[in-house]
């Protein structure tokens, strides 16, 4: 006779964390009896039901859905052509054998503390005659409502100003409706407009709820929120974003200094420095505002007529920690030219006499608050500029071409030397530019009409038609002082 203690060294160890659950059979005495109309039918099929708590074991188990606070774990097994079969587990316990028989079940689980729902599982399944069948349910937290606010509104577009803080609200609660404290919550837009910042930590507190405000430096839309409860994503009504308006106020903020005041020389080097503050209605200095600078002179073909530079902490392209925002502007483009209905720098006929000014305008977060003329005074020297067309003499064939060749310098008074990145032309007796009527057209390397660094410029001029041609030169809306050149198409 086998003794207590090697009796319980036979046992199977891990029957300690199992529940076996046995089919009961029903049997007759002594002889031939009629068939049990009340007994269950053979079970020659069984289930290992498992719970797994997934966020536990790679150590991130939700923050308000702690696994060691639960109580109990009721299984229900339904399908297999019998009555539902239940089945509770008292933690740590996480795992029962069920004998069965053969069919499709559906398992589903619900841990508790205590009354209040913690995590849900379900599964499918079905076994065959005489086998085993391994159901492992993964436990997720019981998210019941969770509702997402922004200052006091679920649903459609929040409006706001920027720079001021808008408030918002989550509130988790279980599949009972009881607040959830402790769970961690993640607040995102996908926008990139404003900053959410969570008052204190993002758990929620003992009512469940979690608040924080939403900022925009500038105006903008928000929208493309996503929330997650213990790293679970939550739905948030279509549509939910925040309209901000700007904060700046045009008529309070401006340019509060130009300098220097008057012609500035088009070398490229001599530039006029302007400081702009932004303020809001309130007079306000306004930090971290969007500003763009633009002057007129760049709304054609050439975007960079006028250089505009922002200087110091500007280069960010936004207002300083006073409100201020500091550029200069600079240019190898004279007042004497202008934009042509095409967008296409050209000199006038009575260029050398007038200035056309350029209008720089400011805009801060969209808001126009500020413009000046400035005007550039040319630096070509018209007496010291060379002038080559070659040769003189080619077939109108549209191919044949005249080498064109422009060497400028500036003012002695500017230095004397080569007049880089300014504007050449080719013009008629009438001194009216020729540019864009004739088949003139840059040599490779040569940046539009504009001389190189060595002050010269080069193009190649075609026709297909016969035609004797006079021509007079012009740089940067000066004429020089140079007998005129002839080519002619045969």
């Amino acid at each position: 006779m086998m003794n207590r203690s090697r009796a319980r060294r036979a046992a199977p160890r891990a029957l300690s964390a199992l529940l076996v659950l046995l089919a009961v059979s029903c049997s007759g005495g002594g002889g031939p009896t009629p068939p049990c109309t009340t007994c269950p039918p053979p079970t020659d099929a069984s289930l290992r039901l498992t719970v797994e708590f997934d966020a536990a074991a790679r150590g991130l188990q939700p923050a308000g859905f702690r696994v060691q606070d639960l109580t109990r774990i009721d299984l229900l097994v339904e399908g297999g052509g019998g009555a539902p079969k239940t089945i509770q587990l008292t933690p740590p316990q996480d795992a029962s054998f069920l004998a069965v028989v053969p069919g499709s079940y559906t398992v589903t689980a619900t841990a508790y503390q205590s009354d209040l729902v913690m995590f849900t599982g379900s599964s499918q399944v079905s076994v065959a005659r005489g086998d085993t069948a391994s159901v492992r349910l993964s436990m997720q937290a019981a998210l019941g409502e969770v509702t997402f606010e922004i200052d006091g509104t679920t649903t459609g577009t929040v409006a706001a100003t920027a720079l001021q803080n808008v408030p918002f609200a989550v509130r988790v609660r279980n599949l009972q409706g009881r607040p959830v404290p402790n769970a961690a919550v993640q607040l995102r837009s996908t926008s990139g407009v404003g900053v959410i910042a969570f008052s204190g930590n993002n758990a929620t507190d003992a009512l469940g709820e979690v608040r924080g405000t939403i900022r925009a430096p500038q105006s903008g839309a928000m929208s493309g929120f996503t929330l997650t409860v213990d790293n679970r994503s939550v739905n948030i009504p279509a549509g939910l974003a925040i309209q901000f308006a700007t904060a700046v106020d045009g008529f309070k903020s401006g340019i509060s200094s130009v300098t220097p005041i008057g012609l500035i020389s088009a070398d490229g080097v001599a530039q006029v420095e302007f400081t702009v503050v932004v303020r809001d209605s309130g007079g306000a200095a306004l930090p971290d505002i969007p500003v763009s600078v633009t002057s007129s002179r760049n709304a054609g073909v050439d975007p960079n007529v006028d250089r505009i530079t922002p200087m110091g902490e500007s280069a960010s392209g936004r207002t300083d920690a006073f409100g201020a925002f500091r550029f200069a502007v600079s240019s190898t483009t004279s007042g004497f030219m202008q934009l042509d209905a095409q967008g296409r720098l050209f000199s006038a006929k009575d260029a050398g006499r007038t200035f056309y000014p350029s209008t720089i305008r400011v805009v801060a977060d969209g808001v126009a608050i500020d413009q000046r003329d400035i005007t550039f005074n040319s630096v070509v020297w018209p007496n010291g500029a060379q002038f080559v067309i070659t040769p003189q003499f080619l077939a109108a064939d549209g191919q044949a071409s005249a080498l064109v060749v422009l060497k400028i310098n500036e003012l002695p008074a500017s230095g004397g030397g080569p007049a880089a990145g300014v504007f050449v032309e080719l013009a008629n007796s009438f001194n009216e530019s020729l540019n864009y009527v004739l088949n003139l057209q840059p040599e490779p390397g040569f940046n539009g009409f504009r001389t190189n660094a060595e002050g010269e410029w080069r193009g190649r001029l075609r026709s297909a038609t016969p035609a004797d041609l006079f021509f007079f030169a012009k740089s940067d809306g000066r004429a020089l002082i140079i007998d005129a050149r002839s080519v002619f198409f045969r």
